[in-house]
């Protein structure tokens, strides 16, 4: 709905059962059938872009069939407060630089193309949280406007620090 809003949307279907479209900001394309059937036929349809964001797990066996096998699984919610949540950390969160790249492309694995990390960088779309000049982890906003591209490097977990990010970017 977020690309729909912003207008970033070239919606190729819709219908009561199903909407197939492409956020134009990365070019995405995603699909939400709530009519399995539909959902099939929009997936087997849209196969040749090589990859499609599906919102419905029981659709996952009609990618597979298609050819598009590789599955990372995300979990969507809304903060619907007006309020920001509270935020503990004493490590200082601020955006990204080009500098930082090295580090994004060691850690990330979801986003291997360095120029769409760098545009994401450049656009104010990534942070970190740093213990001085050591980056520990960070977090970003993919091009159709989710949060997401987080990652808290292994020697820093289990401080808190992804709850911290994800804080922080609500």
């Amino acid at each position: 709905l977020s690309a729909i809003q912003r207008q970033t949307a070239d919606i190729r279907f819709a219908a009561p059962g199903g909407v197939f479209l492409i956020e134009t900001g990365d070019h995405v394309p995603m699909l939400s059938a709530t009519d399995a059937s539909l959902g099939t036929q929009l997936i087997r349809q849209y196969a040749s872009l090589g990859a499609i964001v599906v919102h419905q797990p029981d659709l996952l066996p009609a990618a597979d069939q298609a050819g598009l096998t590789v599955h990372t699984l995300c979990f969507q919610a809304v903060y619907p407060s007006p309020h920001p949540l509270p935020l503990h950390c004493p490590y200082p969160i601020t955006p990204l630089t080009q500098e930082d790249l090295p580090d994004v492309m060691a850690h990330y694995q979801l986003i291997r193309d360095p120029r769409r990390l760098l545009e994401l960088i450049a656009r104010g779309h990534m942070w970190g949280v740093r213990d001085g000049a050591t980056l520990m982890g960070f977090i970003g906003i993919h091009g159709e406007g989710s949060m997401g591209l987080l990652e808290v490097f292994p020697p820093y977990r289990r401080m808190g620090l992804a709850y911290a990010l994800e804080s922080y970017l609500i």
